[in-house]
């Protein structure tokens, strides 16, 4: 049996560097031309230098007034102190369909990392090959030949362009995981202002209902005033005219409420049909918390879509350094082992042979292309850049809205309940005055109907103002975590 050749790694180096040598000396022009712009480095700013550059406010032009403030945690949601809120939203975030989706492309976009992490190790092959001849003419007896192979094949990484690689697989990893919390973060948003929703419709209904029992109060009453002639008719129609558009209206919100509770179990991935086990609670008259203004312009960096976004603007930056290192020579590595014999499968492994190759693969022929892939990259890293961008702009615009809109909408509250007691007091006078005989009932149907409609405004501005807390909560990315206690001290 033989012995395989012993390859060292001085002979391999050796071999290398007479290739680049016999290269470098038939066709210098080229070679140094290729080496020379491989070499210059992108004039575009990486991904710090861009930070870098970005204006940030000092503060919110909607900033709080002194004494609003809220304690920030991870789970933020939970800040509302309402268990039954806490209860649903944690449901959502077990059986949402979308959320389990993107739990899948972070399985996937990982799985792809580590493909591209096997570039540290050897691509490993193996093979076995059977051959049968026979000579027809001759009629001579069939020949076989038994042949294995082991082989080993791995590219240096002269250029650090494979580790660039790596890096790019990570960072897309990392931002396809930020895509999910992303889509967590809304779900919660989305669960939230439907939960409120609802609880405004039941109030609503609530009201409606007891409108609608004093309607019918009414018109009894106007019905035993119809003797009286003319008068007593014409206000029995219009006693009748306002049950009818109480009715009519009901019919509008049960309608609103059966679709909220339909899009709040498409979010719980339950079969249509309201759930008895989802409990809604009133909307609060006062939330339990405020919300605090003074949180740095620069924790907008901890919002998933935000970092998300900075990832893959990082992983465009080092696609231009992949594309400019394309330029360079590579250089792979072969070595294995083939054996093989005839007639009998065992001697398969008789006679090996040891094989060794180093190739060097210049991009000469593919120079221009090279080029504009190099171009490609930087356009696209460019891109990205002024997404990233216009994503800052608009997530700075999420807070400045939300802050404005929770602030417009406790003033009204504030404005809303004092009409609210005017109301109430004005259309029991009107009642009485109706008793007495010192009005007719339009003026007691009207001031019921200004009551009512009051009551209603008072109930979505309270639920709106919640719904403004959210998104003030996710205009910020949730919650601070770890991440922005120290900048909220």
């Amino acid at each position: 049996m033989k012995s395989m050749p012993y390859w060292t790694q001085s002979t391999l180096r050796s071999n290398v560097l007479e290739n680049i040598i016999v290269i470098t000396r038939y066709y210098p022009a080229v070679f140094c031309s290729v080496m020379l712009l491989a070499g210059c480095s992108t004039h575009l700013p990486d991904v710090n230098a861009v930070k870098s550059q970005l204006a940030l406010p000092a503060k919110w032009r909607n900033a709080l007034p002194e004494g609003k403030d809220i304690k920030q945690t991870q789970h933020w949601w939970r800040s509302f102190q309402d268990p039954d809120l806490d209860a649903l939203v944690e449901r959502v975030l077990r059986n949402n369909n979308n959320l389990a989706a993107a739990a899948y492309r972070v399985k996937k976009a990982e799985a792809q990392a580590g493909i591209v992490r096997t570039n540290l190790t050897p691509d490993v092959s193996s093979g076995f090959k059977l051959s049968s001849s026979k000579e027809l003419n001759r009629g001579s007896s069939e020949q076989k030949a038994f042949t294995s192979t082991f082989s080993l094949s791995y590219e240096l990484d002269l250029w650090g362009r494979l580790a660039k690689a790596r890096d790019i697989s990570a960072w897309e990893a990392m931002a396809t995981r930020e895509d999910r919390e992303h889509i967590a973060m809304q779900l919660i948003g989305t669960t939230m202002e439907l939960y409120w929703r609802l609880a405004f419709l039941n109030e609503s209904i609530e009201i409606n209902d007891t409108s609608i029992a004093s309607a019918r109060s009414i018109l009894e009453l106007a019905r035993l005033g119809e003797s009286v002639g003319q008068e007593g008719r014409l206000q029995s129609i219009q006693a009748e005219q306002q049950l009818s558009v109480l009715l009519a209206d009901k019919t509008g919100r049960l309608q609103q409420r059966e679709e909220s509770r339909n899009a709040l179990l498409v979010l719980l991935a339950s079969p249509m049909g309201w759930d008895d086990t989802i409990k809604i609670r009133p909307v609060p008259t006062q939330p339990s918390t405020a919300l605090r203004s003074e949180i740095p312009a620069h924790i907008l960096s901890q919002r998933p879509d935000m970092r998300a976004a900075e990832l893959r603007l990082r992983a465009h930056f080092s696609n231009i350094e992949i594309q400019q290192r394309n330029l360079y020579p590579a250089v792979n590595l072969t070595a294995g082992i083939t054996g093989g014999g005839t007639r009998e499968l065992s001697n398969i492994l008789r006679n090996p042979v040891g094989f060794f190759t180093a190739d060097l693969l210049l991009p000469f022929f593919e120079f221009n292309k090279g080029k504009l892939q190099v171009e490609i990259a930087e356009a696209t890293y460019q891109e990205s850049i002024e997404l990233y961008k216009k994503q800052l702009l608009d997530a700075l615009q999420d807070v400045e809205n939300s802050l404005s809109a929770y602030k417009q909408l406790t003033d009204e509250g504030l404005y809303l309940a004092r009409a609210h007691e005017s109301s109430s007091r004005a259309e029991r006078i009107a009642e009485i005055r109706y008793r007495l005989g010192q009005s007719n009932i339009k003026e007691w149907l009207d001031q019921q109907d200004a009551k009512r409609s009051i009551e209603l405004r008072l109930g979505k501005s309270r639920t709106d103002r919640l719904i403004a807390m959210v998104k003030f909560h996710q205009s910020i990315g949730g919650g601070c975590g770890d991440g922005c206690a120290d900048a909220l001290r």
